[in-house]
């Protein structure tokens, strides 16, 4: 998530090599914008073997769906992987309902909310967030019965 200091932009600046900003690959819808990526800077087209893991991924998408849809979740991490895992979550069926890092970047909720899809306006995100605060706001959101 950081806009500065990053690889990709000491590349850019010192090699003129193209920035892709991008999430985490895991999932299907991200996969395919990784692998779209690479495919039009590298001017070829996603091997085979890649091909086939993700009809496999989508077969197994399709297996698990009634075990895992509409069940919530909770995501605490590093802000790029709650960004990650999130985007993940919602495209399997699960609702994130508590997205929490200890980081303060202050663009945590905005990617959040640009992953999530039809859940987004449900989810809370907090920065800043310790275990023992996570936990107090996990209680409230998901009582255990």
């Amino acid at each position: 998530m950081a806009e500065t200091g990053t690889a990709a932009t000491s590349l850019e600046s010192s090699l003129g090599v193209a920035r892709s900003k991008l999430g985490w690959p895991m999932g299907v819808l991200e996969s395919d914008r990784f692998f779209a990526t690479l495919s039009e800077l590298s001017g070829r087209p996603m091997p085979e073997k890649h091909a086939q893991e993700r009809g496999r991924l989508v077969d197994s998408y399709v297996d698990a769906h009634k075990y895992v849809f509409g069940r919530r979740a909770v995501v605490y991490g590093e802000e790029d992987l709650v960004v990650g895992l999130t985007a993940f979550l919602a495209e399997i069926g699960v609702e994130p309902v508590l997205c929490a890092s200890g980081g303060e970047s202050g663009r945590l909720e905005a990617a959040v909310k640009a992953v999530a899809g039809a859940a987004a306006e449900r989810i809370v995100v907090r920065e800043g967030m310790d275990f023992a605060t996570m936990a107090r706001w996990r209680a409230a959101l998901l009582p255990i019965s």
